[in-house]
């Protein structure tokens, strides 16, 4: 629901998602006397600004996921040394 039938309403249909088809962003009190060319340009910074950081959010993701790949197969490497070196030490001894 939006109140307030004062309030500036910048929207943008081409947001070049494919999950969104528009936002709609408010416009801050005391900036409505800007040109709506500046406020429509400082809108499509804004969204291109969140695609970025959603950007850097997968990329950081897939390294930490990289990152937790990389301890498993050293864990089960580890492992697998531990039980060669154990059979080794079962079968001197036998």
């Amino acid at each position: 629901m939006v109140k307030g039938v004062s309030k500036h309403i910048i929207e943008i249909n081409d947001t070049g998602s494919k999950y969104f088809e528009r936002v709609l962003l408010f416009v801050a009190p005391g900036r409505d006397g800007m040109s709506e060319e500046r406020l429509r340009n400082e809108a499509k910074n804004y969204i291109l600004k969140l695609s970025e950081q959603r950007s850097n959010d997968s990329s950081l993701r897939s390294r930490v996921n990289e990152k937790n790949r990389l301890r498993k197969i050293m864990i089960a490497a580890g492992l697998t040394l531990l039980t060669v070196a154990a059979a080794v030490i079962i079968f001197n001894i036998l």
